[in-house]
């Protein structure tokens, strides 16, 4: 069958070597030699039936082109696959970064206000109400790097937090956390919408148990860095199943896919990729030396 061999040569001459190439050949052999046989048992030579045959199944220009047709749409696709997994990549890289960026900065915010109460807690304890008052005076005058709302202190009962179960102070009494008489506040009128973001701690002066209440800016202590950090791990789960996608189409159409390489490629993605290659460069050198 050397005049089949021929032109099937010529029509596959520009395709790959993948599977896929090598079943659409095959198949086109089978139903050449199938339609030689039918003709021959008609009467025609070899020859002749090979020719009506190839006549019949049609110009190899027009199948040339129609099987380019095919592998260039699975070369796009493997193409497009492959971009579509880095630009997913490169948006789940920029979301990380900002991740770090908006945590690194939500931490600088949270330990200025931490270092702006503490502040404020040790002049109390040192100097009393009017030494809370100079330093609240001198933080709330500059409002850009203020992320206090409103300081309270208010003087508690003596036997606060002495129940049995509540040895280091940490109950009230009346299940009011910020419970004792208001002694000080700054400013004066505390607006309402900020008694929600506040924070209680219990503090002694004179002998005398103190609630040192203070309200915070949502600003300064609220973190929305890990909404970033999900998205980013969602994109980078999207990029890593379509390099499986494109890893196994890849290694399919080279003719080697079997399920020790699939399970492998499932498993390592586009990593797997990587050592398929490795391993096709050694059998492929291992060959030319026998």
């Amino acid at each position: 069958m050397t005049k089949i061999d021929s032109y099937l040569d010529s029509v596959f001459r520009d395709s790959d070597k993948s599977q896929e190439s090598n079943d659409l050949k095959l198949e086109m052999r089978n139903h050449l030699e199938s339609s030689i046989k039918e003709l021959q048992e008609s009467g025609l030579t070899e020859e002749e039936s090979a020719k009506v045959a190839i006549d019949r199944f049609g110009e190899e220009f027009q199948i040339r082109n129609e099987l380019s047709q095919v592998l260039r749409f699975q070369n796009k696709f493997n193409k497009n696959i492959l971009k579509v997994s880095l630009v997913f990549l490169v948006v789940c890289i920029i979301l990380l970064i900002t991740f770090f960026y908006k945590e690194s900065v939500f931490k600088e915010r949270y330990n200025a206000m931490n270092e702006q109460i503490i502040s404020v807690e040790k002049a109390f304890m040192n100097k009393g109400i009017a030494g809370a008052d100079k330093v609240l005076k001198g933080v709330f005058k500059d409002d850009s790097n203020n992320y206090l709302t409103y300081v309270a202190i208010k003087e508690l009962p003596q036997d606060f937090g002495m129940e049995k179960d509540d040895p280091n102070n940490l109950l009230v009494k009346s299940r009011d956390l910020f419970a004792g008489d208001l002694k000080y506040s700054y400013p004066e009128n505390v607006d309402n919408k900020f008694l929600n973001n506040r924070f209680g701690t219990v503090v002694t002066y004179n002998n005398t148990k103190y609630m040192f209440e203070t309200g915070v800016k949502t600003t300064a202590n609220w973190n929305n860095s890990s909404i970033y950090l999900g998205i980013s791990i969602l994109f980078f789960v999207v990029s890593w199943i379509l390099w499986i996608i494109w890893s196994i189409a890849n290694v399919f159409r080279q003719g080697k896919l079997n399920t020790g390489w699939a399970i492998l490629l499932i498993l390592t993605s586009i990593f797997g990729y990587f050592i398929f290659l490795i391993t096709s460069k050694s059998e492929r050198n291992r060959l030319a030396q026998a």
